[in-house]
């Protein structure tokens, strides 16, 4: 790995070797993608992103996205995550606690902007890649609600739906919603330069990110034996990758056999990483959040960032 795909510089630092999660490698329609199945655990040095380094062809994100998160895609993963439920599954993004409190957190940092003269109350918001719009909160004086969507998710009532990037500038949203997006987005620094090239003056961007980066970085090689052993083995993959959740996330302890596995999330935010590609594009930071997602799910919870910049 040479640069960083967020800001682009070439201080980049291997980590640690990883592998891609297997429901993915069953699911990519790549032989060869399939027959390395390695990637490495990166950090840049100049912005602070930690990403995993091999990056999918627009056709694979396709393919992988095109049923995210359905009935063929929950069982294909918990052949290799038992833990991963369809209870599981369908409580992400759709459990109502973490809606609620989603959309509370929004609400009181966005008002609180405007009550302190530091935004324009929005009319206008778009959700870009929002799902059904579920997330957008109530707020005063709205006259368009509108889900920028590649999926075929149905919006809620009240909400309008678009994959046309064109129809998003014409709407000439005061407020765009980007959250829980670029951590999964391969093209992510691209996302923000199309963001900023639609956006007016004045408007407003939220950004909302998990703060799950990995606590603990395991020893594992490039192109490690057990890796490869890993992937050609499902129980046994089953095996050390819950030994390796358990220990990392719970225990905190860095041991013999962790391994760290690419799934849908590539990009692993902090707030100078985001800072430092935004700035570039014209946004500043008018206010921030941190808060705890507390969801049904153990597992699923995490603290999100979320920054609220204004366009320049």
């Amino acid at each position: 790995m040479s640069r960083c795909h967020w800001c682009d510089s070439s201080e980049v630092q291997f980590l640690c070797g990883a592998v891609i999660a297997p429901w993915i490698l069953d699911d990519s329609g790549s032989e060869k993608l399939k027959q390395s199945g390695l990637s490495e655990y990166c950090q840049c040095q100049n912005c602070g992103l930690h990403f995993f380094s091999k990056r999918f062809t627009d056709g694979q994100l396709e393919r992988m996205y095109s049923h995210y998160r359905d009935k063929e895609y929950q069982k294909n993963r918990q052949r290799y995550e038992p833990w991963y439920t369809e209870k599981f599954n369908s409580a992400i993004g759709n459990d109502p606690e973490t809606i609620e409190l989603r959309r509370k957190n929004l609400f009181f940092l966005v008002n609180k902007a405007v009550n302190e003269k530091k935004i324009r109350a929005p009319k206008v918001v778009v959700d870009w890649g929002g799902d059904k719009g579920q997330f957008i909160p109530d707020f005063p004086n709205l006259t368009k609600r509108l889900v920028y969507e590649v999926s075929n998710s149905v919006p809620i009532e009240g909400v309008a739906r678009t994959d046309l990037i064109e129809e998003v500038k014409l709407a000439r949203p005061d407020l765009v919603l980007l959250c829980h997006v670029l951590e999964h987005d391969h093209g992510a620094r691209e996302t923000i330069h199309q963001l900023s090239q639609l956006m007016i003056k004045e408007s407003v961007l939220y950004i909302e990110v998990p703060e799950d980066r990995s606590p603990i970085v395991p020893r594992t090689k490039r192109n490690s034996a057990l890796l490869s052993f890993l992937l050609r083995h499902r129980i046994a993959f089953i095996v050390f990758d819950a030994y390796s959740l358990f220990t990392i996330r719970v225990l905190g302890k860095k041991l013999p056999f962790q391994f760290l596995k690419q799934s849908e999330h590539v990009n692993f935010f902090c707030r100078e990483s985001i800072v430092e590609v935004t700035q570039e594009y014209g946004f500043e930071v008018v206010a921030e959040t941190r808060y705890s997602m507390n969801q049904n799910v153990r597992k699923s919870s995490s603290n999100a960032l979320g920054l609220l910049l204004r366009k320049i």
